[in-house]
C-alpha cells in the first residue's frame, strides 16, 4: 500500500473513531429525552456518506470490508427516519451501525 493509501486508512480510522463517540453521545441525548437533535442526525449521515467514500477507496486493500452492509445499515435508518420510528432508528444506529464501525476499525488497525 504507498503512502497515501496509508494516509486515507489513517483518516478513515480516525473518522471511525469519531463517528462511534457521536453516536453514543445522540444515542444517549435521546434515552434521557426522547428527541433527537436533527442537525446532529444530519451531520452524523453527512460523515457517513463520507466514510463510505473513503472506505470505497481503500476497500482493496482490506478485503474484509463490505460495504454492502453499510448500505443496507444506513438504508435500514433512512426509512426509520421517514416513518418517525426513532427507536428502531437507535436501536440500528447503536447496536447496528456502531458495531459495524468498530468491527472495521479493528480491521484497519491490525
Amino acid at each position: 500500500m504507498d503512502e497515501n493509501m496509508n494516509v486515507l486508512a489513517g483518516t478513515v480510522q480516525e473518522l471511525l473513531i469519531n463517528l462511534e463517540g457521536r453516536i453514543d453521545d445522540i444515542s444517549i441525548r435521546y434515552k434521557e429525552s426522547g428527541i433527537f437533535d436533527g442537525e446532529r442526525i444530519a451531520n452524523l449521515m453527512d460523515d457517513l456518506d463520507a466514510l463510505a467514500e473513503g472506505i470505497s477507496v481503500i476497500r482493496s486493500f482490506y478485503s474484509r470490508i463490505d460495504t454492502t452492509e453499510l448500505k443496507d445499515k444506513l438504508s435500514q435508518m433512512d426509512e426509520a427516519l421517514e416513518r418517525k420510528d426513532y427507536p428502531l432508528f437507535n436501536d440500528l444506529m447503536q447496536y447496528e451501525l456502531k458495531d459495524l464501525l468498530v468491527y472495521w476499525k479493528e480491521i484497519l488497525i491490525n
